[in-house]
C-alpha cells in the first residue's frame, strides 16, 4: 500500500516543526450491499474507500489531514503542511519502521471476492422462501447482506510498521407482520468478523421463522402494563447503552486534559457491585473483535 521507506521519511518530515508523534493510517475498503423485498431484489450497492490520514500531536494539540493520493510526493506534501501548524525551529527527528507480524485471531475460510452475486442472492431467497406461505400475516419480508474487506496500513513515529485485513459480513432479515389494523416487526441477525461462512454455518429457514414467529407474537401481544421496574441492560445492543453512557469519557482525548469524570481513577471502584461490564475484542470472529485497532495496538 505504502512502502516503508517512505513511511518513514513521511513521519520524519511530520515532526519536523516539534511535534510529539505522528502517525498515519492508510485503508482500502470494498463494501458489498444487497437487498430483497418480498423475493425481488431491490438494492445492489458496491463501494471502494479508499485515502491515507497523518496525523500530529504536540502536547494536547494535533493536526490531521488526509488524501487519497498515495504517492510519495503527495504525502510529504501533506505531512509539510501539517507540520506547518506548528512553529517550533526546524529540527530532525530520525524514524526508524519495524514491520511487526499481526496475530490473525480472526481466520476468514471465504472472502466476499469469491462469492458471486448470485450466490448472495440465494442466500436471501431461501429466507424469503421460508417466510412467504409462513403466515398470511406476514406483509412483508427485507433481506439484507452486507460485506467488507478492509485491508489497512498503519505507521507511527514510535517505530511500529504494521498491516492488518479485516473482514466483516452479516445477514438481516426484517419481518413486517400486520393484522389489517396494527403493525408489528422483528428482525433477526447473524454476522461477524468473518467471511461468508459465518453465513454457510446459520440455519437461515430457522432464522427466517424465528423472526415470523417474533413478529406474529408481537402482533397479539397484550399492551405492558407501565410501571417501575427492573433494568437488565441485555449483552449486544446493550453493549451501546454502554459505549454512550462511559466509554467516550474513557477517550485520551477528554481524559488528557482532565475533562472527564474518568480522570485518575484508574483502578478505582466507579460502578455498583452488581454491575459487571466487559469489553472483550479477542472472541475470535465475533463482530467487535480486531486484531489491533486503528494505531496499531493488539
Amino acid at each position: 500500500m505504502i512502502d516503508k521507506l517512505v513511511c518513514q521519511e513521511v513521519l520524519e518530515t511530520a515532526l519536523k516543526t516539534g511535534g510529539d508523534f505522528a502517525e498515519i493510517f492508510a485503508e482500502s475498503t470494498y463494501n458489498n450491499g444487497y437487498e430483497m423485498t418480498s423475493g425481488k431484489v431491490t438494492k445492489v450497492t458496491s463501494n471502494h474507500t479508499y485515502g491515507v490520514s497523518i496525523r500530529i500531536l504536540k502536547g494536547y494539540y494535533e493536526v490531521n489531514g488526509y488524501t487519497n493520493d498515495f504517492s510519495r510526493e503527495s504525502l510529504l506534501a501533506l505531512a509539510n503542511k501539517l507540520a506547518g501548524s506548528f512553529t517550533d525551529e526546524a529540527r530532525v527527528k530520525e524514524v526508524v519502521l519495524t514491520e511487526t507480524e499481526v496475530k490473525n485471531n480472526n481466520p476468514v475460510k471465504r472472502y466476499p471476492e469469491t462469492v458471486t452475486n448470485a450466490e448472495k442472492i440465494a442466500y436471501m431467497q431461501r429466507v424469503y422462501d421460508a417466510l412467504k406461505d409462513f403466515s398470511p400475516e406476514i406483509a412483508q419480508v427485507i433481506t439484507n447482506i452486507r460485506d467488507e474487506d478492509q485491508k489497512v496500513l498503519i505507521a507511527n513515529s514510535k517505530g511500529r510498521f504494521l498491516k492488518d485485513r479485516r473482514v466483516h459480513t452479516f445477514l438481516a432479515v426484517n419481518v413486517v407482520a400486520s393484522d389489517g389494523k396494527s403493525t408489528q416487526t422483528a428482525i433477526r441477525r447473524v454476522g461477524g468478523h468473518a467471511g461468508y461462512e459465518v453465513i454457510d454455518a446459520q440455519d437461515l429457514e430457522a432464522l427466517a421463522r424465528e423472526a415470523g414467529e417474533s413478529a406474529i407474537t408481537m402482533l397479539h401481544a397484550d399492551e405492558m402494563v407501565g410501571g417501575k421496574m427492573t433494568v437488565v441492560v441485555h449483552n449486544g445492543f446493550g453493549g451501546v447503552l454502554l459505549h454512550e453512557a462511559c466509554v467516550h469519557s474513557l477517550e485520551a482525548t477528554s481524559v488528557a486534559k482532565g475533562s472527564s469524570v474518568f480522570c485518575n481513577k484508574l483502578g478505582e471502584k466507579i460502578a455498583s457491585d452488581i454491575v459487571t461490564a466487559i469489553d472483550d475484542g479477542t472472541i475470535p470472529n465475533a463482530w467487535g473483535s480486531l486484531n489491533v485497532d486503528d494505531e496499531g495496538e493488539p
